[in-house]
């Protein structure tokens, strides 16, 4: 059960605000690969809350 807590963690609001704040070298390779996936001029028309959502599935693993 411990991993499943650790994998809470992670995945939480927080670890991906600490990742941001800090400015963690995963950063930029996370919006590098929004661009790649999403395209520049579609992540421009995303409000504030969509791209945070997505950068959040970004820096979790979980886009597709």
């Amino acid at each position: 059960m411990k991993i499943n807590s650790n994998y809470d963690k992670i995945n939480s609001g927080t670890a991906v605000d600490k990742t941001i704040e800090n400015g963690d070298a995963s950063l930029d390779k996370n919006l590098k690969e929004m661009v790649e996936f999403y395209g520049r001029e579609n992540l421009n028309k995303m409000s504030p809350g969509d791209f945070y959502v997505q950068y959040k599935k970004f820096a979790s693993g979980a886009h597709f």
